[in-house]
Order: C-alpha cells, then structure tokens, then sequence
C-alpha cells in the first residue's frame, strides 16, 4: 500500500470506527470488517468499508425508457416532466 492508501485507510477507520482488511499472499483472501485493526501493512491490505451508491429515478407513463435517473432528490424533482407518476429513491444493496 502506498503512504496515501495508508492514511487513507486510517482517516476512515478514524472517522467510522471499522475497517476493512485482508491478508496479502499471492492470492488476497476475502476482505472482512475489524474494529480492532492492528496496521500491519507488511502482511495485511487495508480499505474503507465501501458506500452504498444512491440515486433518484423519475417513472413516466408513456416515456420510451419509463425513468430516468437524478443524482438528488431536488434534481429529480426539478426535471418532472409529462407523464410523471413519482419519483423513487434507489440505494445499492452492499454484499456481505
């Protein structure tokens, strides 16, 4: 790991009290979470547990591709247009 990917990983344990690691071989295991981390970046990788992607789907009635996708809610509602039915918030399902 480099100096910054090292702080990197440090300011998110910092910040949210777990990290993500995993043991350095020639074949990297399986990440899993500790809220102990013992920092050796010698024989363990470490990384901030990711963030679930969010984003805000406008549905139509009659549009040709039914949605469209917004990057925030007040987007979302800034471009309602006609046909509009709602407005659905949408969050990435994390894998375990």
């Amino acid at each position: 790991m480099t100096n910054s990917e090292m702080k990197t990983a440090i300011d998110a344990f910092e910040r949210d009290g777990v990290i993500r690691c995993r043991k350095l071989s020639t074949e990297p295991g399986d990440w899993w979470e500790t809220k102990s981390p013992g920092w050796d970046f010698a024989d363990y990788e470490f990384s901030p547990k990711p963030s679930p992607r969010e984003w805000w789907l406008n549905l139509y009635e009659n549009a040709i591709h039914k949605g469209y996708v917004h990057e925030s809610p007040e987007a979302a509602l800034r471009e309602k247009g006609g046909g509009y039915i709602e407005t659905v918030h949408v969050r990435e399902v994390m894998p375990e």
